[in-house]
C-alpha cells in the first residue's frame, strides 16, 4: 500500500511542477525587458535627439498591452488601463505627428535659455522627462478617473475624463494624440492639441517627480492657509458680505493669491461670466465654490494660465499676481522649461 501512496504523491508533484510551467510561460514576466531601447527609430531626428542626449524614448510603433496598459501593480489597475483604446499611426502620418510635437512640446524643453538679461543652463527638467513616449492618431476611454488633469487644462478635449483625449499618461508611459485630419483642418483644434498636449506633458512630467514641491516656498506663502476652505466662508470671517447674487468680490479673491483659472472651480462647467445690473463679471467667484484644494492643484491653475493667458488678461491681474507668475516663470526657465517662448504674451510681465 505504501509503496502506491508514493507513486501517486510522485504523479501529483510531477502534475504540480509541470502546471506551474505551464502558467509561468503564459505570464511572462515583463519587468526587466528595456522594450524602449530595441523599438526607437533613430532614423527620426527627433526621436533620436530626445533618447540619445535625454533617455526619453519616443515610440510610434509599440504594442498597446506591454507598451501601455500592462502595470505590475495589479490586475485590477492593468483591467483600468485595457479598456482605453488608442489607434496606431497610419506611416504616412508618422512624421507630421513627430513634427507637431517636435515643434508644440519638445522644443520648449532646453539646456539653455536666454531671458530678460539671464542666462539659464541648469536644465533641472531634462532629467526627469519619461522615459517612454508614445505616439498615436487617436486615445479614447470609456473609464473616468484614469488622469486628474484631463478636464482641467481651458483647452481640455473632455469636461468628465471621458472620451476622446490629447493626451493620457500612466505608470508605465505617456501617449500623445495627433490627428493630423482633425489638427491639419481647424486652427482652433491645431491651438487646443498644442495647449492640451503641452499642458498635460508637464503637469505629467512634474507629477512623477512631485516637482510642485520644487517651487519657491514664496510662490505658494499665504494662499497655503486657504486651501480647499470654502471661499464664502472665509469671505464672511473677514467682515465681508456675500451679495445678492451669491458673488464675492474678485479682487478680495486675487488678494489671497488665487487666479481664475476657469476649470479649477465649479467642476464641471467651469467659472462662467455672469451679468449683474448691465456689468458682465468675467469668470465670477461664487460664495458656493473652494478654493482650490493643494499645493499641487494651485501650482497647476497657474501653469494653465501661463499657457493660455494673453497680454490683455495679464496687465488686468493685480501686482501680486504677476509677482506669482514671474516666479514661476523663472523657476520654469531655471529648470529648462522655455515658457515665454512657448507663450511669448508672458514677456509683457517684465516691460
Amino acid at each position: 500500500m505504501m509503496k502506491y501512496k508514493n507513486i501517486i504523491a510522485g504523479i501529483l508533484i510531477a502534475l504540480s511542477i509541470y502546471s506551474c510551467e505551464e502558467e509561468s510561460s503564459l505570464t511572462p514576466s515583463l519587468v526587466d525587458e528595456d522594450r524602449v531601447a530595441a523599438q526607437v527609430d533613430l532614423s527620426k531626428s527627433l526621436v533620436k535627439d530626445m533618447y540619445e542626449n535625454y533617455g526619453c524614448g519616443i515610440l510610434y510603433d509599440f504594442d498597446f498591452t506591454l507598451d501601455f496598459a500592462y502595470t505590475a501593480s495589479s490586475r485590477s489597475e492593468a483591467a483600468k488601463w485595457e479598456k482605453v483604446d488608442i489607434e496606431m499611426l497610419d506611416a504616412a502620418d508618422v512624421d507630421f505627428a513627430l513634427d507637431f510635437l517636435s515643434e508644440n512640446v519638445f522644443q520648449y524643453f532646453k539646456e539653455n535659455i536666454s531671458f530678460n538679461g539671464t542666462d539659464y543652463n541648469t536644465a533641472y527638467i531634462l532629467d526627469y522627462l519619461p522615459y517612454k513616449v508614445l505616439v498615436c492618431d487617436e486615445i479614447s476611454t470609456p473609464s473616468v478617473g484614469l488622469m486628474d488633469m484631463l478636464d482641467l487644462s481651458d483647452s481640455r478635449a473632455t469636461d468628465t475624463g471621458e472620451g476622446v483625449l490629447h493626451s493620457l499618461g500612466n505608470d508605465h508611459s505617456f501617449a500623445f494624440g495627433v490627428n493630423r485630419m482633425v489638427v491639419e483642418n481647424s486652427a482652433q483644434r491645431y491651438s487646443e492639441y498644442r495647449n492640451d498636449n503641452f499642458f498635460l506633458f508637464l503637469t505629467y512630467t512634474m507629477d512623477t517627480h512631485d516637482l510642485y514641491n520644487e517651487l519657491p516656498l514664496s510662490f505658494y506663502d499665504y494662499s497655503s492657509a486657504y486651501l480647499d476652505r470654502n471661499i464664502g466662508e472665509v469671505y464672511e470671517e473677514e467682515g465681508n458680505v456675500v451679495d445678492e447674487y451669491g458673488l464675492v468680490d474678485k479682487s478680495w479673491f486675487f488678494e489671497k493669491g488665487f487666479i481664475d483659472a476657469r476649470y479649477f472651480y465649479n467642476a464641471p462647467n467651469g467659472l462662467t461670466n455672469i451679468t449683474v445690473e448691465g456689468q458682465t463679471i468675467n469668470k465670477a467667484i461664487k460664495s458656493g465654490y473652494d478654493f482650490v484644494p493643494t499645493k499641487r492643484m494651485f501650482a497647476y491653475s497657474y501653469v494653465n494660465e501661463l499657457i493660455h493667458t494673453d497680454a490683455e488678461a495679464l496687465a488686468n491681474y493685480p501686482e501680486y499676481i504677476k509677482e506669482k507668475f514671474q516666479i514661476l516663470i523663472e523657476t520654469f526657465m531655471e529648470w529648462g522649461i522655455d515658457i515665454v517662448s512657448y507663450n511669448p504674451d508672458l514677456a509683457t510681465l517684465y516691460n
